[in-house]
């Protein structure tokens, strides 16, 4: 998969959950260790956000806030196929959840190689 590098880089991805899958809007994020979706989102899934795999500590710009843990059965973005990823949930300021709808951190992307091409202006990920 090679698209244009721009300021930020939004990949269409599938997130399939115990009872469905959601088509988003992710983020690339290297500095996100894991995938993070919103509360709806992980809701409409079938997450069960009162009882989460685990629950971890999410520091962001607002301090350190609890965040659930799940595992995503699978992850998709175009052809590239990740199963049993972790992913976090987590409700992203309205500032900017208009455009996008979370982060595809690294819990996605240690499965890939991928690089940024600045010169050519293009983003490559390949699964491993």
């Amino acid at each position: 998969m090679q698209i244009p590098l721009a300021r930020s880089v939004t990949l269409w991805t599938d997130i399939v959950g115990p009872a469905g899958t959601r088509f988003l809007r992710l983020l690339l994020d290297t500095g996100a260790d894991y995938v993070t979706i919103g509360r709806e989102a992980a809701s409409d899934i079938g997450f069960d956000l009162d009882r989460p795999e685990r629950t971890i500590p999410l520091i962001g710009a607002n301090g350190v806030v609890p965040s659930p843990m799940f595992t995503a059965p699978l992850v998709r973005v175009q052809e590239i196929e990740v199963p049993n990823v972790r992913i976090c949930v987590h409700d992203l300021p309205s500032e900017v959840s208009v455009e996008i709808d979370g982060l595809l951190g690294m819990s996605f992307l240690e499965h890939t190689i991928f690089t940024f091409d600045f010169k050519a202006r293009t983003f490559t990920m390949v699964d491993l």
